[in-house]
């Protein structure tokens, strides 16, 4: 596997470990409040053995690890709090974070493109001299292309 297919698989995993647990701890999706722990952690290893067909590499160490900590104590304090309180929790807190992230990524990409313009733009500059050049006899027998 690539660096790039290695990345996006833990990327993947992650954004998924984190999706699942805030749906849990805000009794969202499948996950209300009578569900059992077991469930949550069924739904993970469920979905984590489809990121492993991907590719995923998991780090954990057998079923034992795999078992624990899986709820943390926050997670469970949150998850015993009124739907109010849970509600604004996630508002707050989750749409928030992806909120930064997709804005930083925007950027990442806007700074990307500008670079990619800024190149293209200074390639284009120095062709047109070199042609200007040539056409004027400044540049001689030199063939800038190769050909």
């Amino acid at each position: 596997m690539g660096r790039r297919a290695h990345w996006q698989a833990h990327r993947a995993a992650a954004e998924l470990l984190k999706s699942l647990a805030w749906q849990y701890m805000v009794h969202g999706g499948p996950f209300h409040s009578r569900v059992p722990d077991a469930m949550f952690a069924e739904g993970l290893e469920e979905r984590l053995r489809e990121l492993r067909k991907c590719g995923w590499e998991d780090s954990r160490d057998g079923a034992a690890e795999r078992r624990e900590g899986q709820i943390t104590p926050i997670v469970r304090v949150v998850w015993a709090k009124p739907y109010a309180a849970r509600r604004d929790i996630y508002l707050r807190d989750r749409l928030l974070e992806q909120r930064v992230w997709y804005k930083n990524r925007a950027a990442r990409a806007h700074r990307a493109a500008a670079r990619g313009a800024a190149v293209t733009a200074a390639l284009t500059l120095l062709a047109l001299t070199a042609g200007m050049l040539r056409t004027a006899g400044l540049l001689g027998g030199a063939e800038l292309a190769g050909c």
